[in-house]
């Protein structure tokens, strides 16, 4: 059986989005513990191996520090008869002039840094081959080749292992990533391998149904995209049976988003902050999240403080109450998206091609064989079924649309 933890994208160092110099050294230092509990979960669940699948760190901004971290980190593992296999990725590359190779590593860790595919074997602490793992790294940071076509098929029936760190152009997210060493997934399934452990894409996924190909995703999310627990995955393989993968959280802080809209009714300061208070308390399920939270919050929508929401001053005094009503690490509220709210009923008088829309959107609920005609074409919405739930619904759709139209038409306040 061959047990093991596979991590990448760790991105040790890195530079993490907040304008708050408090809350990016806490970001950075948190990611530290995250590692740290990697090197405890391995020892606790006394894998074979850490698997490592690039982009450990930052390769210019690694301090003494955070590099002393990652050797006491690895000696410990030593100690436990753990083995690191690490394969550079695109940030910290592999060739003479790159951190990695300035770097005294502990016995334990295998570096693969260049284009050079590699193949060994893996023994457990009686030293039986429990495994093969074959890798490659990436020695510059721009390597753009198919390096995945020259990988060995597999010959027998000892688990097999890919660990690489490449853009599989069949996964999910990959137009928010640059293209480092591209594959396709038919590259890595057809090798035959009992579980593929990648890097490169921030996100956890399974990229393959019959095959166990699977990103990591990262640590800890370094930016309001990256959203939600972060983590590394748990491998179990016994010979000639699927791999068990267990997901495991490492994250210490987490980026939640949550947008809100529904504003057009909100006249008040105190009722604007009840509305977020009520939608972010039915997001989280509790009153303070389980994790450490920042939280971007995106207005969207018509509202009638459009133009008090654009003052720093005011953003700043909801971004401290919400903070404080649910205990958060940050919050960050965003108003790019919200219009003007229009009166409707100022442009239903005039010669104008407004006037007519709204006109001819009015006449609909007026209309009583066109709403008969309409009521007998199937709805897309299944849950609008009686025929006064139709009726019901049609109309708040014609009044929806004028306001959309005047919105669309009239454009927004100067």
């Amino acid at each position: 059986m061959f047990k093991f933890m596979h991590i990448g994208d760790v991105h040790l160092d890195t530079t993490f989005y907040s304008k708050d110099n408090e809350i990016r050294e806490k970001l950075r230092q948190s990611l530290r513990e995250s590692f740290s509990a990697v090197i405890d979960d391995c020892i606790k669940e006394d894998v074979n191996a850490l698997l490592i699948a690039g982009d450990l760190f930052d390769n210019h901004q690694l301090s003494f520090q955070t590099e002393q971290l990652l050797i006491n980190g690895f000696t410990k593992l030593k100690e436990n008869g753990i083995n690191v296999y690490y394969a550079t990725g695109n940030h910290d590359p592999g060739d003479e002039k790159f951190r990695v190779n300035s770097i005294q590593w502990p016995d334990n860790v295998t570096v693969f840094s260049n284009d050079k595919v590699c193949k060994l074997e893996v023994l457990d602490k009686n030293q039986q081959m429990v495994a093969k793992i074959v890798s490659v790294g990436h020695e510059n940071s721009k390597e753009a080749r198919n390096l995945l076509k020259n990988f060995p098929n597999k010959e027998d029936t000892v688990p097999h292992v890919g660990l690489v760190h490449a853009m599989v152009t069949n996964a999910t997210g990959v137009d928010k990533h640059d293209r480092y060493l591209p594959c396709t997934k038919e590259d890595l399934e057809e090798k035959g391998y009992d579980y593929w452990a990648l890097g490169h894409i921030h996100q956890y996924q399974k990229i393959s149904e019959n095959n166990s190909i699977y990103y990591c995703g990262n640590l800890q999310g370094r930016h309001p995209r990256e959203s939600g627990e972060k983590g590394g995955l748990l491998v179990t393989i016994a010979p000639l049976l699927m791999p068990i993968v267990e997901f495991k959280s490492f994250s210490k802080v987490i980026w939640k988003t949550l947008s809100i809209d529904k504003l057009e009714t909100i006249q008040t300061y105190s009722q604007l902050v009840s509305h977020l208070i009520d939608r972010i308390s039915t997001h989280f399920k509790t009153k303070t999240p389980k994790i450490e939270t920042i939280l971007r919050i995106e207005l969207k929508g018509g509202s009638h403080l459009k133009e008090e929401l654009q003052s720093d001053e005011n953003i700043v005094h909801i971004e401290t109450d919400i903070k404080h009503h649910f205990n958060l690490l940050a919050v960050e509220v965003k108003t790019d998206e919200l219009t003007t709210v229009h009166n409707v009923e100022e442009y239903k008088e005039g010669q104008h091609v407004l006037a007519k829309t709204l006109e001819l959107l009015q006449k609909l609920n007026e209309n009583h064989p066109l709403m008969d005609k309409l009521l007998e074409i199937p709805f897309a919405n299944k849950q609008v079924k009686t025929t006064s739930d139709k009726i019901n619904y049609i109309k708040k759709l014609s009044a929806n649309l004028q306001v959309e139209a005047v919105n669309r038409m009239v454009g927004e306040k100067k």
